[in-house]
């Protein structure tokens, strides 16, 4: 089965997401970060792609995504 969603939970220094969004050319890629000055550094210092239709950057806490019952069994690998 190939990968269709992946989803991180903390953004980081977006390495991870955006490894995951080259390599995975057919997968939805989305990244959870609680603060938004984390969001604005990854695109401003780590050229962290802007969202489109296969990135998805959403500032939210990780525990509302996770317990949103709207995203169970919808990630492949978190």
């Amino acid at each position: 089965k190939t990968l269709q969603h992946i989803v991180q939970l903390g953004l980081g220094a977006a390495a991870l997401t955006k490894f995951c969004y080259r390599q995975f050319p057919q997968a939805q890629v989305t990244a959870i970060e609680l603060n938004p000055n984390v969001i604005a550094a990854c695109y401003q210092h780590f050229r962290l792609p802007p969202n489109d239709g296969r990135l998805h950057v959403i500032a939210m806490d990780a525990m509302t995504y996770v317990t949103d019952t709207a995203h169970h069994g919808k990630a492949d690998v978190m």
